[in-house]
């Protein structure tokens, strides 16, 4: 630790001296005012397990989403998920490859966690961009033929069902 006449010999002056103690002290609470702000994050941010992605996950229903990326790529600006009853609840998975060929990958607790929380933001928006970019019903899958129902990205048979809340 630099005391002040460790200062006081590097500068020549007491006033420098005290300059530099005055200054390190403002950092020092702004350093403590930051921690103490990410410490009242991490509180109010839940523990991620199972249950409570489980919890999540039964308040989204069943079909096909699409989020915005955080970080579009040349080739991507969205990434697909679907959500499916499993083992009496629901469970998120990643969906990638083209409409018809679409794979599933499995995602870390977090990820399933984060990407179920903006889905449940605004369903009906998540599951209308699937729609709009894979030209198919975000809820079945099916081709979306009728322009009423590309717009909204899902048919019109799912549309009723999900505004019933089925």
């Amino acid at each position: 630790m630099t005391t002040t006449l460790d200062l006081i010999r590097q500068t020549g002056r007491l006033e420098d001296a005290q300059a530099v103690r005055k200054v390190a002290a403002q950092q020092g609470q702004q350093l403590r005012q930051f921690v103490g702000k990410v410490a009242d994050q991490r509180a109010q941010t839940p523990t991620i397990n199972f249950v409570v992605v489980d919890e999540l996950a039964k308040t989204v229903p069943v079909g096909f989403y699409a989020l915005p990326m955080t970080n579009p790529t040349a080739n991507n600006d969205v990434t697909f998920f679907e959500v499916r009853e499993f083992r009496g609840g629901h469970r998120i998975t990643m969906v990638v490859g083209a409409p018809g060929s679409f794979r599933v990958q499995t995602l870390k607790l977090g990820l399933q966690y984060h990407a179920l929380r903006h889905i449940a933001e605004d369903l009906v928006a998540a599951s209308a961009l699937f729609g709009h970019k894979t030209r198919t019903c975000g809820r079945c899958k099916s081709p979306l033929t009728r322009t009423d129902s590309r717009e909204r990205g899902m048919g019109r048979d799912c549309w009723d069902a999900r505004m019933e809340g089925r």
